[in-house]
């Protein structure tokens, strides 16, 4: 089985830092799992917008059925090998936004029974400057619990964020 969250915070120039950021600090990376049909294959996905400097909204929640495993989902690279789940990360520029962090490169390998945590940043341009933070929450095993993500530290954390000001 496997799960995955996805959980992204969207927010403006104006307020990337002071209590702004503070209140944007405070907006969940992890979060109870929902079954879907009975199962805890799914992808999971938590979107927060900032609709006010250092107000947020959730903009969107969306549960569904997750393959055994996708291969690839937003840049998440996975592959299932002897028992084993190899997660990568392949930078996106249409998802991630700049800087570029560069091509593949593997994240780690989960054993039944573990999870991780992979977070992502990047800076976008057009009329305006905003910035977006994406969250990966990976469980991978023979059986998930809802509260794979909420209990505990994860196996594993990694961070390819930058320092985008």
């Amino acid at each position: 089985m496997l799960a995955i969250q996805i959980i992204t915070v969207t927010w403006t120039k104006a307020s990337r830092g002071g209590s702004a950021a503070a209140k944007r600090n405070q907006i969940p990376r992890a979060f109870v799992l929902r079954s879907h049909g009975g199962s805890l294959n799914v992808i999971q996905r938590h979107a927060f917008n900032e609709v006010a400097s250092g107000e947020f909204e959730s903009r969107a929640f969306t549960s569904g059925q997750a393959p055994s495993p996708p291969t690839s989902i937003e840049g998440l690279l996975l592959e299932e090998v002897n028992n084993e789940l190899i997660i990568g990360f392949s930078w996106n520029g249409n998802v991630h936004g700049m800087p570029n962090r560069g091509v593949k490169r593997r994240v780690g390998v989960l054993a039944a029974g573990e999870n991780a945590q992979v977070r992502v940043n990047g800076r976008r341009s057009a009329e305006a400057q905003w910035y977006t933070q994406h969250t990966f929450n990976v469980a991978y095993g023979s059986k998930l619990a809802e509260n794979a993500f909420v209990d505990g530290p994860f196996t594993y954390v990694s961070s390819l964020e930058e320092n985008l000001f």
